[in-house]
């Protein structure tokens, strides 16, 4: 019996080949979207999940009060880590991470990686899999380094690596291990680990700032993580908050599960980068979305092309046939080619997944998910889209008595006006995420075009180190002479457009310290950025200007100072205000731009980079020559540059990711909304064909038929707009308010979303029904 409707069901998928195809490919097309966007799902969810013992794992994150504002950062003190190891039992054991780009050299070759400071529990802590060197004592040496499999193939080749000595940053480290690399769903990816030690050696360690580090608890079994917060809380008061609290500030320490860190971190600053639960939860819905549009295709042409079938079904009935088997055979059927389309979709997704990785930037793999649980979603799948595709056909014709089906073939139209709902709600999907797209490119062009205070364009940024940093003025001389070169300066403490580090000032006729955005240069730093003065003077040269201070607009806006040049802010120093420049964008255009600290005196001692602007057609010459002035003065490291304006784009990198991702989208679920049109056009132009014959013999023209069949999509269309446009701007608007500065969504932008899908309907129908508007009446007459 099974074989024999297997056999039938083929058979009848074949006698109906261009509408089985239609529904196959778009059914594939569907099933692939959303096999992607489970694996992404997948890849996003298994973020550091896969440490032993990671629900015990949890990192001290802490929000910083201060008088005007709260600073929410991935990283603590320094001295977090061992001192709470020490007060609180319910803490097994610690680990600190301080991260930082590293030049490192062997045999007079160098290569840059991605370091991590550490402490020696790092693999007591971690799952992280070390292949050579033992886990206990390769981090013991403040000489020692553990470098990953990349790392060692990129710096030593077929060498083996242990017991080799590499310079880095001037010192010298043996290599005491290899580590397996990281996977490549975690935030922490490393490429070698260096004790903590060299860092503290180096830097400022108390509870009252200088070195923070990424600090991650490993509690005992049974430990209450909330209870231990509070317990962290009170300790705090005795360490710094009691001292802080007189000006106004507070360290807030809480605790982050490491399996959360990656969706649900709110942090200022982090490791690796961001993900977002929203995001995981928008796309999952956008996947239903687009399989429930590729399904409304299935039983809209499934549905129509049943009531052709009902002398068909009227026949079995009067011949035996129960309802069961009726059933049993429309399931079936649809059952085929939803096996056709799973199939297909699998090998779609092989050979899209690379293409996929590149575009979002993150390596996509099917071996994510476990055999186990690619078996279950196919049978999810399958079961889904096989009771939704044949539900309608199978339980709605075989209920009707058969001599209702002999009498009445035509299925009415209010059979016709449910397929058209389906439409509707199939172009409204459409319509939603083509609006989401356009809104997303209007804001990537709005931050592009804005005016950010400054000019990112031709400023290439060259990194020092401590040695070409002492011979900055040197440097800064031997590049102003450089052809093609415009102007040069120094800084240290971020970039505009990016970020700033971050001190506590008091003002004058302030009670209490607030926190200001910080950075050092040089005389020549507001010429080489094209920042704008509008209040009295630019640095002369450092001596000179050793307790001066010039700040922006907020500042003064925030301290209530009309006539600022004059007035005094103390930071130890007592800094007198000389100039007020005009607000530029102190990080990306998701933040307000902060009140700024611009100074000739460089709290971090040695300036971090050298800020070139330049002549573009110049640009390949003044690397060169570039190149050749910093080997010059340090020929034991490399020569590492960047330029701002790309620097700058990497801030809004998940923003350009999202947009494509929504232009992708949209293009499937139009172009299978599209399909399912055209299919359900072409059967109803063909079932219409003695209306459309007799119509042409009476007169109509071919333009008249066309404006027939439109004006009949046209309403369904029009509701679809209804349905779509206050869903699109609703969740657009909650979008934009991510955004400090934003474009606005124009009534343009949405005319446009919608002319655009309607554009597309009406070329679907007028394509499927040319054909029969074309057709002799006489030759369809006869055959009627």
């Amino acid at each position: 019996m099974l074989k024999l409707l297997l056999r039938n069901g083929l058979r009848s998928l074949i006698k109906q080949m261009p509408y089985s195809f239609v529904n196959i490919l778009g059914m594939t097309i569907g099933v692939a979207s959303v096999l992607i966007l489970i694996v992404w799902i997948a890849m996003e969810t298994s973020y550091d999940r896969f440490h032993k013992d990671r629900e015990r794992l949890y990192r001290v994150a802490m929000v910083l009060r201060t008088p005007n504002k709260d600073i929410n950062d991935g990283a603590i003190y320094d001295p977090a880590g061992p001192e709470y190891k020490r007060a609180f039992p319910a803490i097994e054991e610690m680990v600190r991470i301080d991260p930082e780009k590293e030049s490192v050299e062997y045999n007079s070759k160098f290569n840059q990686l991605d370091a991590f400071y550490t402490d020696k529990s790092f693999f007591d802590v971690f799952s992280f899999n070390l292949i050579k060197g033992d886990k206990v004592s390769c981090l013991d040496s403040p000489q020692s380094v553990v470098l990953t499999e990349k790392s060692v193939e990129k710096i030593f080749g077929s060498e083996d690596p242990i017991g080799k000595r590499i310079q880095i940053s001037g010192n010298t480290f043996i290599v005491s291990g290899v580590a397996k690399d990281p996977p490549i769903n975690t935030s922490l990816r490393f490429d070698c680990l260096l004790p903590l030690t060299v860092k503290e050696k180096q830097a400022y360690v108390a509870w009252d700032g200088g070195l923070t580090c990424y600090t991650y608890l490993k509690l005992i079994k049974g430990s209450d993580p909330s209870r231990l917060e509070k317990q962290i809380m009170d300790y705090m008061e005795g360490v710094i908050n009691k001292k802080y609290r007189e000006f106004g500030y507070l360290v807030i320490p809480y605790l982050q599960n490491i399996g959360d860190i990656h969706l649900d971190s709110k942090t200022e600053s982090d490791m690796g980068d961001s993900g977002s639960r929203m995001q995981v939860y928008i796309f999952s819905g956008i996947g239903l979305l687009i399989l429930l549009i590729a399904c409304f295709n299935f039983v809209n042409i499934s549905t129509a092309l049943s009531f052709r079938r009902a002398k068909e079904v009227s026949v079995k009935k009067i011949f035996g046939s129960d309802r069961k088997n009726i059933i049993l055979f429309f399931v079936i059927e649809s059952g085929i080619a939803i096996i056709i389309s799973l199939a297909l979709a699998f090998l779609l997704v092989k050979i899209l997944l690379p293409g996929v990785s590149v575009i979002l930037g993150k390596t996509l793999l099917l071996t994510l998910i476990k055999p186990l649980q690619w078996f279950l979603i196919f049978i999810a799948l399958f079961a889904f889209c096989t009771v939704f595709a044949s539900f309608y056909s199978s339980f709605y014709l075989s209920s009707i008595n058969p001599l209702a089906l002999l009498s009445n073939i035509n299925h009415g139209k209010t059979k016709q006006n449910s397929r058209n709902i389906l439409v509707t709600f199939q172009y409204a999907i459409s319509l939603i995420l083509i609006i989401c797209c356009l809104v997303i490119f209007s804001q990537m062009q709005y931050v592009k075009k804005s005016d950010k205070g400054f000019s990112e364009k031709n400023i290439l940024i060259v990194n020092l180190n401590s040695k070409t940093s002492a011979s900055y003025e040197l440097i800064r001389q031997k590049f102003s002479s450089i052809p093609g070169v415009i102007s040069v300066s120094v800084s240290a403490g971020g970039f505009p457009g990016w970020y700033f580090t971050s001190n506590g000032y008091k003002p004058e006729g302030v009670v209490k310290p607030i926190m200001a955005n910080a950075v050092y240069v040089d005389e020549y730093y507001l010429k080489t950025m094209n920042i704008s003065l509008i209040e009295g003077r630019d640095f002369r040269n450092p001596d000179a200007d050793s307790n001066k201070v010039i700040i922006n607009q907020t500042f003064a806006k925030l301290l209530g100072w009309n006539e600022p040049v004059g007035k005094y802010i103390s930071r130890g120093t007592k800094y007198e205000v000389i100039g007020v420049v005009k607000d530029f964008n102190t990080s990306s255009l998701h933040n307000k731009i902060q009140p700024i600290f611009i100074s000739t005196v460089n709290e971090f001692v040695n300036f971090d980079n050298i800020l070139v602007k330049f002549q573009p057609l110049n640009i390949s010459d003044i690397l060169k020559q570039a190149e050749k002035i910093t080997r010059e003065i340090d020929p034991s490291n490399p020569f590492i540059y960047e330029f701002l304006e790309e620097s700058l784009k990497s801030t809004y990198g998940t923003d350009q990711k999202l947009n494509i991702l929504f232009l992708v989208l949209s293009v499937i679920a139009i172009f299978i909304s599209s399909l399912g049109l055209f299919g359900l056009s072409t059967f109803s132009t063909q079932s219409r064909m003695k209306e459309i014959s007799i119509r042409k013999i009476n007169g109509a023209t071919i333009s008249e038929i066309f404006g027939k069949f439109n004006f009949e999509l046209l309403k369904w269309v029009l509701i679809s707009f209804v349905i779509a446009i206050p869903i699109g701007y609703y969740a657009m608007n909650k979008w934009l308010n991510n955004f400090a500065y934003k474009t606005s969504i124009s009534i343009w932008l949405l005319l446009s979303s919608c002319l655009f899908t309607l554009a597309i309907g009406l070329l679907t129908v007028s394509w499927a029904a040319n054909k029969a508007a074309r057709t002799n009446p006489a030759e369809s007459l006869r055959k009627e």
